[in-house]
């Protein structure tokens, strides 16, 4: 490693490089650069001694725009205009890196604009395109570790995400991560790392001003550091805390929760659940937090409680549960079971017998007294993914009535096939025929009861 330049707030002409990379509005910016070498993976990070700040820029390049990926540069600020030296230490990560958390196996491309918290003490904000780039933002607490974010496509390949500053505060930090080899369809997931920084480099009697010449003084440690504990899941107060567990006994993670969800079917492709409402993704420990207010909004009157919906579709594993308002600030066990896939046919045989095709149809799935899943369909059909349990279905659809019937899931149950014929609907049936007589009339105003033929 070594200073490939060190310059003060005045243009470094003749320096091997074009420019560090960035305007800033604070004054007397101290700005240098590090060269690393280009294969290795370092992380770094700059600490100053004196109350100012640093942030890392854009990677420098050189004086034919030539690419300089081994070098990372950094600006200072807040320095005074009486200030003529500076003590400050660089942090280089180079260990191995451990996994925090990891969010896959989802359909990104139905969900953009969703915030999942863990316990590992992350936000994370669903991907979307932003340019021809898959931008994630994550908010973590692991400001005094080097950090990045890994994602998967669906081939296996592992894509590293160039990452700059998106804000933060005290204990906390908001990073923008950006792949521009990844896009919804072939992202297949993400897995947040870090490693501690495990080297220090301090850099002594640093001129800040051009034409003051200085001995710089070099002194470098080796940092004394643990591999940091996950930190502890955020207070539960006004919140409820869901821990998912499969009938083994382990932590069910990837899961996805919510008050409802649907799903539909038409002649291109089935969609993949949608979910409603407050919902989100079950982390490493199966463990998701919902605040108190999003669950029970004024709506939910003080006496009742809201059912959650709960899905792992890649293992299969479902689950339904109510919950209350006694239910806040406690952590709730919630064992998933295999699911029944239940599988349905809609028909129409009136219809049919006309010469007619059925048309859109939605199906609606209630437990107990919650209405939970739809699923709609232009191809007379529909799917659920369900527990045991007892069910009430309400099937309606274009030009066809409305049908309730109820089924059962016994429990191991692993498949239930239902047919439910749509008669249709009273206009319907009047298509093409002579119009009815007027019937059960109370009363005629200004003379005799009068039929269709005479109204011709």
């Amino acid at each position: 490693m070594k200073v490939v330049a060190v310059v003060g707030t005045s243009p470094f002409e003749g320096s091997p490089l074009r420019y560090v990379g960035i305007w800033t509005s604070y004054p007397n910016p101290f700005e240098f650069v590090i060269e690393m070498p280009a294969e290795v993976d370092y992380g770094l990070r700059v600490v100053p001694h004196d109350g100012q700040r640093a942030t890392e820029v854009i990677v420098p390049f050189g004086p034919h725009e030539e690419s300089t990926a081994n070098l990372r540069g950094f600006v200072l600020i807040d320095f005074s205009d009486d200030d003529r030296e500076a003590t400050f230490t660089l942090e280089i990560a180079g260990g191995q890196w451990q996994k925090v958390t990891s969010f896959e196996g989802y359909d990104w491309t139905s969900d953009v604009s969703t915030r999942y918290t863990s316990a590992a003490g992350l936000v994370f904000t669903s991907p979307r395109m932003e340019y021809r780039d898959v931008r994630v933002e994550l908010t973590h607490t692991y400001v005094d570790e080097n950090t990045r974010l890994i994602g998967y496509d669906r081939d296996g390949n592992t894509h590293v995400a160039s990452d700059s500053c998106g804000g933060g505060g005290q204990g906390i930090a908001r990073r923008i991560y950006r792949f521009p080899e990844l896009t919804l369809e072939t992202v297949f997931g993400f897995e947040f790392q870090q490693r501690p920084y495990d080297y220090a480099i301090t850099f002594r009697n640093v001129s800040l001003q051009a034409g003051h010449r200085t001995q710089v003084e070099m002194e470098g440690v080796a940092l004394d550091v643990d591999v940091p504990e996950p930190p502890p899941p955020p207070p539960i107060g006004d919140s409820v805390t869901v821990r998912l567990i499969d009938p083994e006994g382990r932590p069910v993670s990837g899961a996805r929760i919510g008050r409802g969800a649907g799903s539909s079917s038409g002649t291109d492709k089935e969609q993949p659940w949608s979910f409603r409402g407050q919902s989100g993704w079950s982390d490493d420990d199966g463990r998701i937090i919902f605040p108190a207010d999003s669950l029970f909004s004024e709506r939910v009157p003080e006496d009742k409680g809201v059912a959650l919906y709960a899905l792992h579709e890649q293992r299969q594993l479902v689950g339904l549960r109510e919950v209350s308002r006694g239910d806040i600030g406690k952590e709730l066990r919630w064992v998933l079971e295999p699911a029944c896939h239940v599988i349905g046919q809609l028909t129409s045989s009136v219809l049919q017998e006309r010469g007619r095709e059925l048309g859109w149809t939605n199906v609606y799935a209630s437990w107990k007294d919650h209405r939970l899943l739809s699923f709609n369909s232009t191809q007379g059909r529909f799917e659920f993914l369900l527990p045991a349990g007892s069910y009430h279905l309400w099937a309606y659809g274009t030009d066809v009535a409305a049908v309730e019937e109820t089924f059962e899931v016994e429990p191991g149950q692993k498949e239930r096939r239902l047919t439910i014929d749509l008669p249709p609907t009273r206009l319907t049936q009047l298509a093409g025929h002579p119009a009815p007589e007027l019937r059960e009339i109370k009363g005629w105003v200004g003379g005799e009861p009068v039929t269709l033929a005479d109204l011709r």
